[in-house]
């Protein structure tokens, strides 16, 4: 085993409420994975790394993880036991901000980030100088889609930064890239991968939150940063294409979408904000429902929320948010898409937020 890691199997350390969890929920606290059980009364630490865990995923089969710590990706069971370490990298210094790490040469060559598994459960794809991907039953590596050369006179070199999501079908990756240098973390693009094909730059933006539909033939886009009617798109996956569905009222009022969930019988549901202007984010989301065209606004909940990050259920029956409380702190709720009670599970968690199995 890698002398970065070793495992607390025991001990409820973050007791909480009960709480009607369709699933098992993994999150991040105080630098490890913490996982509530369905029914579940506490939440627990599933890994006690000694370097803080940085991105981490849950396999859509067996829910085993994936996740990074000390530059090195490890693999575990559901409930953290089994561990190994299948790749490791060098230890790299931490960057004073987001804009250095992106503009660090060592960092976009060299970090091991936003492992993400296959929809099968027997490849994990991951960042590291590009798009890879690794065999979890070989460990053989591979390369998808390398980044451009980097050097000091480099400019406009296309560099691959983090994973959003598979396609349920496989056949696509969704991912965020940036022009080197970069100038700030707004210039990102949502880009898409098929297979052997080239990578295609989508659209410029930050913060895109993205949800398949079940055949993967199309996916809808959100982004929480910038308002009006392309907050909100529709990607046509054979054609490479974005459409803008969003709600768009010129000089009157902006809406912002963050967590999207396409659901057949309901549309898309997702959490929808509202300011004067596209460019200043609202204060608050509410739980809604949309038509699929984008509009035919409904709100699920009367609540207002103060969001970071929206996972919903797979079953559709709410979401689990990270929300910011008036400290500043991420809080962990439970938000029932009913007139059911939400519930706090945490305090002081971060994103990134994954279901496990029932």
């Amino acid at each position: 085993m890698n002398p970065w890691f070793f495992m607390l199997l025991i001990g409820n350390v973050a007791t909480i409420a009960a709480t009607p969890l369709p699933a098992s929920l993994y999150f991040i606290k105080e630098g490890q994975i913490f996982r509530i059980e369905p029914g579940g009364i506490d939440a627990y630490p599933v890994t006690r790394c000694v370097s803080p865990v940085d991105g981490f995923d849950v396999s859509p089969g067996d829910s085993s993880l994936v996740f990074v710590s000390g530059n090195t990706l490890f693999v575990s069971d559901a409930k953290g036991k089994n561990v190994r370490d299948i790749l490791a990298g060098p230890m790299l210094s931490k960057p004073v901000d987001e804009v250095a790490r992106l503009n660090d040469r060592a960092s976009i060559g060299q970090r091991i980030a936003s492992p993400r598994w296959s929809p099968d459960g027997t490849r994990i794809a991951f960042i590291r100088n590009g798009l890879q991907m690794i065999d979890v039953a070989t460990s053989l590596v591979s390369t998808v889609h390398a980044n451009d050369p980097i050097s000091e006179s480099s400019k406009n070199s296309l560099v691959i930064d983090g994973i959003l999501s598979w396609s349920p079908d496989s056949n696509y990756i969704a991912v965020s890239t940036y022009r080197y240098p970069a100038a700030s973390r707004y210039g990102m693009s949502l880009s898409l991968k098929k297979r052997e094909e080239a990578l295609v730059e989508l659209t410029t933006g930050a913060d895109f939150t993205l949800a398949w539909n079940p055949d993967g033939n199309e996916a809808v886009v959100a982004t929480a940063s910038q308002g009006g009617a392309c907050a909100l798109m529709r990607l046509d996956v054979a054609g490479m294409r974005l459409s803008c569905i969003g709600e768009d009222v010129p000089a009157r009022s902006s809406f912002f979408y963050l967590g999207p969930s396409v659901h057949p019988r309901d549309g898309i549901r997702v959490f929808v904000g509202q300011s004067h202007s596209p460019a200043m984010a609202p204060d608050s989301f509410i739980m809604s429902r949309i038509r699929p065209d984008g509009y035919g606004r409904e709100e699920i909940r009367p609540e207002r929320w103060k969001i970071q990050s929206a996972l919903w259920a797979g079953d559709g029956s709410g979401a689990a948010v990270i929300e910011a409380d008036a400290a500043g702190d991420g809080r962990l709720l439970w938000i029932p898409a009913s007139a059911d009670t939400m519930r706090v599970l945490a305090v002081n968690v971060s994103a990134p937020l994954h279901w496990g199995r029932r």
